[in-house]
């Protein structure tokens, strides 16, 4: 957290953070945080200085987002309502959608020239070559320290609130 308190100089002083730390099925750690600085970070080219889906064109960096951001790729759609089988079974992110298999999270990305902003508010990574549909977003210097999978996303839409809700209610019983 002192890291990423001080990490981001241009977007001002931490004001607040959220965390949800859970365990997964393998019994490893996994952190949820939500920062909130002085300075939003809603232009485009913002950004694309804080966060990135491509892969950069130094080697050394190259190969630490090979190594840790990139979403498995997946087998090709299979229409007609043919179940899965055995030589092609559903990963943890496929779901059956329109007859098809589709990635829940949407990989691969579309190929886009410039950082742009969904109509539903979310942001849309820029990803220049095919090599980027796959890649998943993340702050190179952060990837440099930890060296581990840490997914960065800006968060400036509604659904930040249900996501943060669905997070920090987890497992939690109410009466």
């Amino acid at each position: 957290m002192s890291t990423l308190r001080t990490m981001f100089p241009n977007a001002g002083k931490l004001i607040y953070s959220i965390t949800s730390i859970e365990f997964q099925k393998r019994g490893l750690p996994h952190a949820h945080i939500l920062l909130k600085y002085t300075k939003d970070c809603l232009i485009p080219e913002h950004i694309d200085h804080v966060i990135s889906a491509r892969l950069p064109p130094d080697s050394a960096d190259s190969a630490l987002v090979l190594k840790f951001m990139v979403h498995p790729s997946h087998p090709p759609g299979i229409i007609n309502h043919i179940p899965p089988d055995d030589s092609h079974p559903l990963k943890y992110c496929e779901r059956w959608i329109n007859n098809a298999r589709m990635c829940r999270f949407g990989y691969p990305k579309p190929i886009t020239p410039q950082t742009t902003f969904s109509e539903s508010g979310r942001v849309q990574y820029c990803r220049y070559h095919e090599q980027d549909e796959n890649i998943v977003p993340h702050c190179l210097p952060l990837l440099r320290k930890f060296k581990c999978h840490m997914n960065m996303e800006i968060g400036g839409s509604g659904q930040l609130f249900q996501y943060l809700f669905k997070y920090i209610h987890k497992g939690m019983i109410i009466f």
